[in-house]
């Protein structure tokens, strides 16, 4: 998500009328998510068992869209970014070490050779 939001940033900086795709996204998802609340909340109580579950499934999904919205906007968990973090900078010690008993190809081969 970060690098989704730099990506925005970098559109707008340079006025690229894409960068309007994420706001305009963000604003229909929350308002509809309001809206659907909305009704359910105040709006009478549907008789048709299918109605109710067709909006079950409609609030479902408008919730899940406004948990992306949120995570797309304020971020994920802060255990997640230090979790990243904690896997990329052992991925960079990983890089940069050199191990002390490792054997060359050439080594390994010859190995295989002599065993037949």
């Amino acid at each position: 998500m970060a690098d989704a939001r730099k990506a925005t940033v970098t559109l707008a900086s340079s006025g690229s009328k894409i960068a309007w795709g994420a706001p305009v996204v963000s604003v229909v998802v929350v308002v509809g998510f309001l809206l659907a609340i909305m009704a359910l909340v105040f709006g009478p109580a549907p008789a048709d068992p299918g109605r109710a579950t067709m909006l079950n499934v409609l609030i479902g999904s408008l919730a899940t869209g406004w948990t992306a919205v949120i995570s797309y906007w304020l971020g994920s968990f802060a255990g997640s970014a230090a979790k990243n973090d904690m896997l990329a900078s052992a991925q960079a010690a990983l890089a940069n070490s050199t191990p002390t008993n490792a054997a060359t190809a050439d080594e390994l081969n010859a190995r295989e050779l002599t065993k037949e």
